[in-house]
């Protein structure tokens, strides 16, 4: 069976919803047999690659959040400082995905990685908060559920940063419109945890400002995102 970064590729080259089982089979080269005898769907297939993506970031995570002796908000900000700090190394690789990721026809694929990660990521997060609330840095009478809000609201904040980088050409102050968004997201991160004020930094803004930097010097010409509409300011 051929590595599934093939089938990756054949999904993403026109979308999800626009490829037929029979055009997969047709860019990976195998038979329609083979396939099936590897995966009953689609939907299947979509499955796997989206657990082999979040796996290895949810296993490198786990390890360092179990190891280090560093309290649990520098853990909290770190695993996402060098999150985004990698994103910003690959810069051409991740504007390709961005893209991808945020194309009408691969909705499905990018909430089935979100739903992935949520679910793979609760285990570090609830670590976290109990870790935070034993030092006495967190504060929350639901330690047990405040995890996957955290989870779903960074994925939310992630599709919104994604969405200001894609449309960036259209919209008024973009770079200012996502420091917003950032700033509103610790802000509620920090109150839904009970930490104290200015603590929480999951993304670094200057890490941030070298994306539209990117952009004003690689411009999309495509724009992805149609959904979302930005007033001027």
């Amino acid at each position: 069976m051929k590595n599934t970064s093939y089938f990756s590729k054949a999904l993403f080259e026109k979308g999800y919803n626009n490829t037929s089982i029979q055009a997969i089979i047709d860019v990976v080269d195998i038979a329609k047999g083979t396939f099936y005898h590897h995966f009953k769907s689609k939907h299947e297939l979509l499955e796997e690659l989206t657990d082999m993506l979040v796996a290895k970031e949810v296993e490198d995570t786990k390890a360092y959040v179990l190891s280090s002796k560093e309290d649990a908000i520098t853990k909290m900000n770190t695993i996402h400082h060098k999150h985004i700090q990698w994103k910003s190394e690959n810069m051409d690789m991740m504007m390709v995905v961005f893209q991808a990721m945020y194309a009408d026809a691969n909705s499905p694929f990018r909430v089935m990685m979100q739903e992935k990660s949520v679910h793979q990521n609760l285990f570090i997060y609830n670590t976290l908060i109990q870790q935070g609330i034993e030092e006495g840095v967190f504060n929350t009478p639901f330690p047990d559920d405040i995890g996957k809000m955290i989870l779903k609201l960074s994925h939310d904040s992630a599709d919104e940063l994604a969405r200001i980088l894609l449309n960036h050409a259209t919209i008024d102050n973009p770079y200012e419109k996502a420091c917003q968004a950032v700033k509103l997201m610790f802000h509620t991160i920090e109150r839904l945890l009970g930490a104290e004020p200015n603590k929480i930094e999951i993304i670094d803004l200057n890490i941030l400002k070298q994306f539209f930097d990117y952009l004003e010097k690689t411009p999309i010409r495509v724009q992805i995102i149609k959904e979302a509409h930005y007033d001027s300011c």
